[in-house]
């Protein structure tokens, strides 16, 4: 899905307010996400996931032209780690919404 893709979709569930705005608020959380990365601070989203900064240690690695190894230097790289819940549904394939009451019946369904 691409960004403007996210933009319809969102649009398609709020008809009373304009693309423009939900563009502007879509671009804006991506921004403070980038930001808060950039300042190494985590973002948790709770049932969605965490975003992180990871260093990644330096390696040998192959030039593909040329095939002479090279170093690579140690670096900072983003990272993302689903939530438990947006795990579970990407493996059962099965989009359900978190709410109270779904929280409340999967809990009764295990007893």
């Amino acid at each position: 899905m691409r960004r403007e893709e996210l933009i319809e979709s969102v649009a398609d569930n709020f008809p009373n307010i304009p693309k423009f705005e939900i563009s502007l608020i879509i671009n804006h959380f991506l921004e403070v996400i980038k930001r808060s990365l950039v300042e190494k601070k985590n973002i948790e989203l709770r049932g969605f996931g965490t975003f992180s900064v990871k260093l990644r240690a330096p390696k040998k690695a192959r030039n593909p032209k040329t095939g002479d190894e090279v170093m690579m230097d140690e670096r900072l790289v983003p990272h993302f780690k689903p939530g438990t819940l947006l795990r579970k549904m990407v493996n059962e394939g099965e989009y359900f919404k978190i709410t109270k009451n779904k929280k409340s019946k999967r809990a009764s369904e295990k007893d």
